[in-house]
């Protein structure tokens, strides 16, 4: 698909995603991509959750559900810029959903349920690459946790989406780094099926 970075189509990522089993691996997978966030800036959105279910009163939620983004402060970038992180309205709702499960179990004292369960980065990697051979994708040793991020950069220019709201979402200063996914070689039913999952997202 891409000679830079492996891309998947999205009945590539259904396969990898059902081989995967766990609910909760899933929705990490799904979180990895939907966000396209870098993982160091995932770990921090995973203590911040964490944080703000141990004490709601003084931790400020980073995700806000009304409005389907997660505000990232400066110190959580790899820029140091603020940014605002842009979702579809699917998997927000289905973010929302996890932490008030969490809040629940919070309530009676269970505080062990981790909303996004990441491992290391190494291990991560170990995970996407034993998923990926499960579920017999070509090539799966070319996974790695940055085909996430590109993933869903080169579904939401294959969407049409406005370029300077995906630079701001993903945190690019300009446009040459998406430059690379027009054309990606996906085929007229991946083109048809990204931007049936993407359509929500910004709004």
């Amino acid at each position: 698909m891409d000679d830079i970075f492996r891309l998947l189509s999205p009945s590539d990522y259904d396969i990898l995603k059902e081989a995967v089993g766990k609910y909760k691996y899933q929705f990490l997978l799904d979180t990895m991509l939907n966000t396209g966030m870098r993982y160091s800036e995932l770990l921090r959105l995973k203590v911040n959750i964490e944080s703000w279910l141990r004490n709601p009163k003084k931790v400020t939620l980073w995700f806000k559900p009304k409005h389907n983004l997660i505000k990232l402060p400066s110190e959580a970038t790899k820029t140091k810029d603020y940014r605002n992180v842009l979702l579809t309205r699917e998997y927000s709702a289905e973010l929302n959903k996890m932490i008030e499960i969490a809040k629940g179990l919070n309530g009676k004292g269970e505080n062990n349920f981790k909303v996004i369960p990441f491992s290391s980065y190494p291990a991560m990697d170990g995970n996407l690459t034993r998923w990926a051979e499960k579920a017999g994708i070509d090539e799966p040793y070319n996974l790695a946790i940055k085909t996430m991020r590109k993933t869903w950069e080169s579904w939401l220019v294959t969407a049409e989406k406005p370029l300077i709201k995906i630079m701001k979402s993903q945190g690019h200063t300009n446009a040459i780094a998406l430059e690379h996914y027009y054309n990606s070689g996906f085929s007229q039913d991946d083109v048809d099926e990204i931007k049936r999952r993407v359509v929500t997202w910004g709004l």
